[in-house]
């Protein structure tokens, strides 16, 4: 015998009041995973761009130090025939930025003898751990005017 069909209750129709909450709140839950994540992503990438914009002025405070450098060993090669090159130090006081600089120049004459071999090597910021480091080399002839310290 088969048995009649009961007429469900209506409690088993209908969702509960407890099963709408649960499901907003996963929705609540994977909305705000999605705003995290894009809010994460977002932030990394304005922390890149930060280091990247720090990482191009220090280049071009080396390449601006370098080229002090080349100025200044040939204003000193002009005027004395004696200078053999010098280590430059700047504080970070006087160079625009966080760091201080710092400006090698050697001074060699050539295997022929007609002119001046220039070496100059410019580092910034020394105080982390990798400097930039730039460099130029460049060749000075002799000029007619006489040593200052050959006159004395």
């Amino acid at each position: 015998m088969t048995r009649p069909l009961k007429a469900q209750p209506d409690s088993l129709c209908r969702t509960s009041g407890r099963d709408r909450t649960g499901v907003m709140v996963i929705a609540a839950l994977t909305c705000l995973l999605i705003v995290s994540t894009i809010v994460v992503g977002m932030l990394g990438s304005a922390i890149r761009v930060r280091r990247q914009l720090h990482t191009q002025r220090d280049l071009r405070q080396t390449e601006l130090l370098l080229a002090a450098g080349v100025e200044r060993a040939a204003s000193r090669i002009a005027h004395d025939s004696a200078f053999v090159g010098d280590v430059w130090e700047l504080p970070h006081e006087s160079i625009v930025g966080r760091g201080t600089g710092r400006v090698t120049t050697k001074v060699t004459r050539s295997s022929s003898g007609s002119h001046w071999q220039v070496s100059v090597v410019a580092e910034y910021p020394l105080d982390r751990g990798f400097p930039i480091r730039r460099s130029q080399s460049f060749d000075i002839p002799f000029s007619e005017k006489p040593n200052k310290e050959s006159n004395q």
